[in-house]
């Protein structure tokens, strides 16, 4: 009896070894990353910008001054300094709160002003974000179809990303070795909206970067979910996670303006991402009816739910819709052979609340090195909206 328990214990034992083998060969960790662009960066990309004329569209900056935050309507702008008419002396306001200020004077009023009254010029570590606003925001995923096929995800898909904007050229943390950043466009609220209102007259447009740990955004998404992304929320609403441009541009014209936008980011100088905003899946007025439509949809977060809307009813004014990231980026699903990689760790660690069948596919992703490391430089540009900077750097909280 006792030889026969041993017999068995035997089998079993060499059964399980050549299964771990088998799972071994089977799987593949290396992560891989092809780059579509083969194109550097201009020289001229960080020194001067296309300002949209004001019978086109009005662009507004804010800035520092010994009188406090005053409002810019830019004329020029350059990686430098930025030039235009101060608003605060041209009106005879106090009012710093673009979006007030927009509503009360209205756009013809604005746009006739004389460009020589009230002109100055602010060199750019005066000028700081060009609108007041919270940290609940609305993000796209997948909404430019080459990326929805390069992250294996078919339809858009829409979520909260919550974290304060940070300035142009903030600094972003390197916190997690699968850093993957995303140029936007994004749109901003300039008057509290109800489903009723239909899509507003006005839409403020402002460049941004959706940077992502990735992932922890894997860690959290639970492949038996209907959400095609439900860790995106959590992987995308860390600390620093969502520079914005200094610019806040507000066409005459919304539906004819937006389509000319070309959104490009580079990585160390070398093109990652390029595409026209003509190129979105679903356009902004089908945006807006998707938030609509999720309301009342519940994400996870910080270990618990959170809605699209803190009020299902409203879309608070200064709230930034992100229209979604063109292809290019590092981040891929991890494949079956990369997850076949990880189970023999997994399960020969008997540590399985702490360890991950994912394990293979991280430290594959983490050895290749191809995600943001810190020193790494990452800028965003789009004509009309300026520029966003950003080093990546581990001493940042």
């Amino acid at each position: 009896m006792k030889l026969k328990i041993v017999r068995i214990t035997f089998i079993v034992l060499v059964g399980f070894l050549l299964t771990m083998g088998v799972i071994s060969m089977i799987g593949d960790r290396t992560y891989t990353y092809t780059p579509l662009f083969d194109e550097m960066m201009p020289e001229n990309t960080v020194k001067n910008f296309m300002v949209a004329p004001t019978e086109t569209a009005l662009t507004f900056a804010r800035y520092e001054s010994e009188a406090g935050i005053q409002v810019l309507l830019v004329h020029r702008y350059t990686a430098d300094w930025i030039e235009g008419v101060n608003l605060n002396d041209a009106l005879q306001t106090p009012e710093t709160d673009v979006l007030v200020l927009f509503e009360t004077e209205g756009y013809d009023r604005l746009a006739k002003l004389n460009h020589t009254v009230a002109l100055v010029r602010i060199a750019s570590e005066n000028v700081v974000i060009p609108i007041d606003t919270g940290e609940r925001h609305i993000a796209m995923g997948g909404n430019y179809l080459e990326h929805g096929q390069e992250v294996a995800i078919e339809t858009p898909w829409i979520f909260p990303k919550i974290v304060q904007p940070t300035p142009a050229f903030a600094d972003v943390p390197w916190n997690t070795t699968m850093l993957d950043p995303e140029v936007e466009m994004g749109l901003v609220l300039l008057n509290d909206l109800r489903k009723e209102d239909g899509f507003p007259e006005y839409m403020g447009i402002i460049l941004v970067n959706d940077f992502s740990d990735r992932k922890r955004l894997v860690q959290y998404t639970n492949p038996n979910s209907d959400d095609p992304c439900a860790g995106c929320t959590e992987g995308k609403s860390q600390a620093m996670y969502l520079p914005i441009g200094n610019l806040l541009v507000v066409p005459k014209d919304f539906e004819t303006f937006y389509p000319q936008i070309e959104l490009r980011l580079y990585v160390n100088n070398a093109l990652r991402q390029k595409a026209y905003t003509s190129e979105l899946t679903l356009n902004p007025r089908q945006i807006v009816n998707t938030i609509w439509e999720n309301a009342e949809a519940l994400y996870d977060y910080q270990g618990g739910k959170t809605s699209l809307l803190a009020n299902p009813d409203l879309i608070e004014k200064g709230t930034i819709i992100l229209t979604g990231t063109p292809a290019g980026v590092v981040f891929s699903p991890p494949t079956f052979r990369q997850i076949m990689s990880g189970i023999p760790g997994y399960i020969l660690s008997f540590n399985w609340s702490n360890r991950s069948p994912l394990d293979g596919y991280f430290r594959g992703a983490e050895g290749a090195r191809l995600f943001l490391q810190k020193g790494d430089q990452v800028i965003s540009s789009a004509n009309y909206l300026g520029i966003l900077d950003q080093r990546i750097r581990d001493d940042l909280k």
